[in-house]
């Protein structure tokens, strides 16, 4: 199943542009979230540079979706998001426009056609423009948190708020959109920051980053994995963290992972051992689409008499052409 969180946000801020610093070049951006990308933060969709129905990233991959004008940084599950994670600015500017209030989950619960009717897809926000037309959009924040007003001047890297669950989002993450204004423009370019160039030209293209430090490229990250005692599905998103400790009757034993970026040809293999050494699961499929999120799991029913106790490690591997394979080591002691 693919996941369309957004759509195309065009921010309309006439005028107010010329309130920011008036830099002759593109604002050199940091990571606009307070976290180590690749350890507790991931890329989950690139900015989509396909003009047609298709979704490509910069790098002509498919780790985008339509219309979308940003990049998705995402947390591991909702309880990181409720530990906090501070949404920082990218670069120094003025703060041009904020909203809060928007309710977190409410995309995630159901109620989708209140967000679309409220028009609140970006959810809680802040905008800052850095000058000559410049301006990053920051989108669903957590609700109550925006510690930044209209009009207030910030530093590279100063809190806007938290990463939350506001607007058309059902994974928790900070989405950030760039966009260039053409003097007295009411609609701003996006233009993707790994490449500096508007999105419209398209992907493949030569590269000229807006990052102020390189960004590394995540064509695919195996973010999570775990034992549980059933194959485990959207919970994943409420809470990644992997047992530590199950019953010798837990009816099943089922070794998962979970990936941002799951990509068509994929493979995917889960093993299982038991604490005396034996191999019990061994089990390789293939990904058959493009997916933005993704948990896959297999694992073995309980045997007549219960599980023997001790530790059972398991072990989830992606591999993918062409790059070195990612696998992540689980256990979980099973026993009275």
């Amino acid at each position: 199943m693919r996941y369309v969180w957004g759509m195309r946000i065009h921010v309309t801020l006439a005028l107010l542009l010329v309130a920011g610093p008036a830099w002759a070049e593109a604002p050199r951006l940091s990571l606009p979230l307070e976290c180590r990308l690749g350890e507790d933060c991931w890329v989950m969709n690139y900015p989509d540079t396909d003009p047609s129905q298709a979704a490509r990233d910069f790098t002509c991959r498919p780790r985008s979706y339509n219309l979308h004008d940003g990049t998705d940084f995402a947390l591991r599950d909702i309880e990181a998001m409720r530990r906090g994670v501070p949404v920082r600015a990218a670069a120094a500017g003025k703060v041009i426009a904020v909203r809060d209030g928007e309710e977190d989950g409410l995309w995630l619960a159901g109620r989708k056609q209140e967000v679309l009717a409220r028009t609140r897809e970006c959810g809680n926000r802040v905008s800052i423009a850095h000058g000559d037309g410049w301006v990053t959009d920051y989108c669903h924040m957590r609700k109550g948190s925006i510690r930044v007003q209209k009009g207030q001047m910030v530093e590279t890297g100063q809190p806007l708020g938290l990463v939350g669950l506001s607007g058309m989002t059902d994974f928790p993450h900070a989405h950030m959109g760039v966009l260039r204004f053409a003097p007295g423009a009411r609609k701003g370019v996006p233009v993707d920051p790994y490449t500096g160039a508007p999105l419209s030209e398209g992907c493949g293209r030569p590269a000229h980053p807006l990052w102020a430090q390189p960004q590394p490229y995540e064509s695919g990250s195996l973010y999570a994995a775990g034992v549980a005692d059933h194959v485990p599905g959207k919970d994943i998103k409420q809470d990644a963290a992997a047992a530590r400790r199950l019953p010798a009757d837990a009816p099943a034993l089922v070794v998962w992972g979970s990936m941002f970026g799951a990509a068509r040809g994929d493979t995917l293999r889960i093993q299982l051992t038991a604490p005396d050494g034996r191999e019990l699961v061994d089990n390789s499929h293939k990904v058959d689409g493009d997916q933005a999120w993704r948990v896959s799991g297999t694992g073995k029913k309980r045997p007549p008499g219960g599980w023997a106790p001790g530790t059972y490690r398991g072990r989830v591997t992606l591999a993918r052409p062409g790059q070195p394979p990612q696998s992540r080591d689980v256990s979980v002691e099973v026993g009275p």
